[in-house]
């Protein structure tokens, strides 16, 4: 029995052995198995690449504009980007086609009108572009032709220009002037602000917006005005830090659409001085005029403000096509056709005051236009303008009837004589309706 109780002891020591070696050989192998996932964790840490900074490419279509305005389109192109916008200043129209600044595609493509408001200045286009938490800002610079117009004076009167409470040193609203607009035409407008840490945050502090406008807080100022007058505002700018700046700026709207009043050209003589201004109404003052087509007489000339004036030097009939554009932006304009006929000198001249006595609607009128020099007989004709309904003029000079609408009339007469050389003469009367 001694030697089978032996080697069953032999056999159970083995089985030990070989249970303790396979228990080293495990723990070995869960110790080596447990170091492997960290190397590798590093080596993937390592290998792990660095955070690309925000690209951005910003270029023009046209660097340099005419003195009478023009259109550049600005493109901005990103890779790496989250949001992005523009600004210019001095304030100009921008129309602007928003896209999604990833992937690398065009994030913003803007037009950038400028007209004879800007001319002679440099307008300073910056984009702004943010990724992460990195903000990335390039500028590019229009240049337009021409002689820039003389400052504006600060003074109480002129609350356009930006004032308003202090900023912290180096920030400032850098929005000018407000473009003008008009009611029933949208309105466009950025403002935009320098010196501090973008993005801006935008608020209206004092002041009521026109019906129809409304400020989002990237600082556009944007609608469709439904009232006309000046709107002072204050206008809050707030940095990506907290800093802010303020400043009072004034947003005219003018009063509907751009409408000529002024149609009808009293007769010029020739060798005679001869001046008459044009006039307007609704839209945005101040108004420019030109003439599109045709000649006016030699000696006279159309001011830019709407003034017809010089000694004409030619007999006549001149027939010009002339155009008025106010303002406000986008720019209305208006056209009509005048006729001004020069005659030549003569001793004759109508006899009535400018401004006839008034007359009552639904009572019966009268008023006789006299005649000096001449021969007679003579004989009358209206020339233009609009003589109130109900009244009628004669070939004796008389004006008479019952007037049946209210209002103040403008127009001209015209007289000839029973000369040889038959001599004529015109005036202009205005006549109201009460």
């Amino acid at each position: 029995m001694r030697p089978v109780r032996q080697r069953a002891t032999a056999l159970l020591l083995s089985a030990v052995t070989l249970a303790g070696a396979a228990g080293l050989i495990g723990a070995a192998a869960g110790t080596a198995s447990a170091a492997r996932p960290a190397t590798a964790h590093t080596a993937a840490a390592r290998r792990r690449p660095v955070a690309k900074p925000v690209v951005v490419r910003l270029w023009l279509s046209r660097a340099v504009l005419p003195a009478t305005g023009g259109v550049t389109v600005v493109h901005l192109k990103v890779r790496r980007a989250t949001t992005c916008w523009l600004t210019a200043a001095p304030a100009v129209r921008m129309v602007r086609a928003h896209r999604s600044c990833a992937r690398g595609a065009d994030a913003v493509v803007a037009r950038v009108a400028a007209n004879r408001s800007t001319r002679g200045r440099a307008l300073v286009i910056v984009a702004h572009v943010h990724g992460g938490t990195t903000t990335v800002t390039r500028r590019v610079v229009v240049r337009q032709k021409g002689r820039r117009a003389a400052p504006t004076k600060v003074s109480p009167a002129n609350p356009a220009t930006p004032t308003g409470p202090a900023a912290p040193a180096g920030m400032a609203v850098a929005t000018g002037p407000l473009p003008v607009g008009s009611v029933g035409v949208v309105y466009d407008a950025v403002l935009s602000a320098s010196g501090g840490t973008a993005p801006y945050q935008w608020a209206l502090t004092a002041g009521v917006l026109p019906a129809g406008v409304t400020l989002s807080a990237n600082g556009l100022l944007y609608g469709t005005p439904t009232v006309s007058g000046p709107f002072p505002l204050t206008v809050t700018a707030t940095d990506a830090t907290g800093k802010t700046a303020s400043a009072n700026l004034t947003l005219q709207v003018g009063s509907g659409s751009l409408q000529v009043t002024s149609t009808l050209a009293p007769f010029a003589t020739q060798g005679v001085p001869y001046s008459l201004l044009l006039t307007a109404t609704g839209g945005s003052a101040p108004y420019h005029w030109s003439i599109s087509s045709g000649v006016l007489p030699s000696g006279v000339a159309l001011s830019s403000t709407g003034v017809l004036a010089g000694t004409p030097t030619t007999i006549g009939t001149f027939p010009v096509t002339l155009v008025v554009t106010d303002a406000s932006q986008p720019v209305q304009s208006a056209s009509f056709t005048l006729t001004l006929s020069v005659v030549a000198s003569s001793s004759i001249s109508v006899v009535a005051p400018s401004t006839l006595p008034a007359a009552t609607v639904g009572s019966i009128y009268g008023f006789t236009f006299q005649v000096s020099g001449g021969t007679a007989p003579y004989s009358w004709q209206e020339l233009g303008g609009t003589v109130p309904p109900g009244l009628i003029l004669t070939g004796n000079g008389a004006l008479s009837g019952t007037p049946t609408k209210a209002g103040t009339y403008v127009f001209s007469v015209q007289v000839k004589d029973s000369s040889t050389s038959t001599q004529v003469a015109q005036a202009t009367v205005t006549l109201t309706v009460q």
